[in-house]
């Protein structure tokens, strides 16, 4: 496993194990940097805290145990899990790009990740998984690798790749209008 805590990355000594070369750890690496980058172990932290007050607010109207405050803080906690996943997946990608790391490796280390533990990451619809499907991880590998891609072939430097933040992956379903109009298509 690896993780972050909002300043810094812990990269276990199993997960050491499994990395074959440098992009592997690479790709992990920027992963977690990318969750710190974006803030979510604060966000996560905020959910849960209203999600601990919402449930509070049930119990003590309800007579409660306490239980309601748990299990909103638990709600809270692992409400955007999944996209925090996705988009630490996608921004991790361009750091590898702009790093000068092959990208399009990142597949590979899904895949990877996928045969080492099948059943530790479940179906992306379940409520209990705190990350996306393996499948759904690998298509988002590729897909923000096409879309790097473009970048690049349209004229951007990769110390200068930056993701769209407004949406994943968005950026490539504009992208072929503007391809157009420079008369690369």
């Amino acid at each position: 496993n690896a993780y972050a805590n909002g300043y810094s990355i812990f990269v276990t000594a199993r997960m050491l194990d499994y990395v074959k070369d440098d992009t592997a750890l690479a790709a992990v690496v920027a992963h977690e940097m990318a969750h710190n980058v974006l803030g979510h172990r604060e966000a996560g932290e905020t959910n849960m805290l209203v999600g601990m007050l919402l449930g509070a607010a049930v119990d003590f109207s309800a007579g409660g145990d306490g239980s309601a405050m748990a299990t909103g803080a638990y709600i809270g906690n692992n409400a955007y899990s999944k996209e925090f996943e996705m988009e630490a997946d996608y921004v991790s990608y361009y750091l590898l790009a702009r790093a000068g790391y092959d990208y399009k490796h990142a597949d590979v280390i899904q895949k990877m990740l996928a045969s080492l533990a099948p059943m530790e990451i479940y179906v992306y619809s379940d409520p209990e998984s705190t990350h996306p499907s393996s499948s759904v991880r690998l298509a988002l590998a590729r897909e923000t690798a096409k879309e790097i891609d473009l970048k690049l072939a349209l004229g951007d430097k990769r110390s200068e790749l930056y993701p769209d933040f407004e949406r994943v992956n968005e950026h490539l379903r504009r992208k072929p209008d503007l391809t157009k109009e420079n008369s690369l298509w």
